[in-house]
């Protein structure tokens, strides 16, 4: 969206923010550590802490 739109902008919310699929809050950062011109958005994976299972808007280095 162009930045003069953005006062007007009428568009499609959420009505309450999902879950991810463990039942826990996403979590979003901005500006973002991973994506400093950006944003962080994610999630802390099934176990709910910060850790090795967490699933994020960013690239990581141990791909398959």
């Amino acid at each position: 969206m162009q930045v003069h739109m953005a006062s007007t902008w009428k568009g499609h919310y959420l009505e309450q923010l999902p879950l991810d699929p463990w039942g826990n809050e996403y979590q979003y950062r901005y500006p973002g550590i991973h994506n400093q011109k950006g944003y962080d958005l994610w999630s802390m994976g099934q176990d709910g802490v910060t850790s090795s299972d967490d699933i994020g808007n960013w690239e990581t280095s141990n791909k398959p």
